[in-house]
């Protein structure tokens, strides 16, 4: 599934939700549209692999670290094999993600918690204009 959500007026930065779970996804997209972020939410990370490669280039990826199809470190290492270099905010259930930390932005636990969220965002997208 992919659905695109984008703020009307001025367009934020884009930021990509990956995560197989649909309702953590509604609500980040909900959350992060009110907040004036542009979204594309993925449930299935092969897709959101497949825009980028076809030249796509999100601000960050939010990516969940256990998913059925590919977990958080096989994104990660699908995105460094093709040479795609994008910030990872890992969002993890599990209190070890592994390797995968070292090689993401940040890290949060799952669930988290609104305004962690965002301040990581800022963090991460740095000199790109938050709303």
């Amino acid at each position: 599934m992919t659905d695109e959500l984008a703020t009307p007026l001025e367009a934020g930065p884009l930021v990509y939700v990956i995560d197989d779970d649909i309702a953590v996804v509604d609500s980040l997209v909900d959350v992060l549209t009110f907040e004036g972020f542009t979204i594309e939410a993925f449930t299935d990370p092969l897709e959101a692999l497949a825009r980028m490669r076809s030249g796509a280039r999100p601000s960050v990826l939010l990516l969940d670290m256990v998913m059925p199809e590919m977990n958080g470190s096989e994104v990660l290492d699908a995105l460094e094999a093709t040479g795609l270099s994008v910030p990872v905010v890992l969002l993890s259930g599990v209190r070890e993600p592994g390797d995968a930390a070292a090689r993401a932005a940040a890290v949060l636990p799952k669930p988290c918690n609104l305004d962690d969220l965002l301040a990581t965002l800022q963090r991460v997208l740095g000199d790109s204009p938050v709303p």
